[in-house]
């Protein structure tokens, strides 16, 4: 005998037989295909390429400022008189 009452021996007459069940049309879809693949390599892309911008604009803003200080020292000793 087995503790679990599901599971007897008899058969339940007005349980449906297992050949009568409907099964479905068409098959389940699959969570990841080719189109999820390629949106979420997209968006990778995106992501990266978005974090690359905002790192070459941060690195810019002290590059442009020392470019800038140096330039502008050229222009000066260029712009003074030679003295001799």
């Amino acid at each position: 005998m087995s503790a679990i009452p599901y599971d007897s021996q008899r058969q339940d007459p007005e349980a449906p037989e297992l050949g009568s069940f409907a099964t479905p049309g068409r098959r389940r879809r699959r969570l990841f295909n080719r189109k999820s693949a390629a949106l979420a390599a997209a968006i990778t892309c995106a992501a990266g390429f978005y974090a690359g911008v905002r790192v070459e604009k941060s690195q810019l803003g002290g590059m442009a400022t020392a470019a800038t200080t140096a330039m502008a020292a050229a222009v000066m000793r260029a712009a003074a008189p030679a003295h001799r």
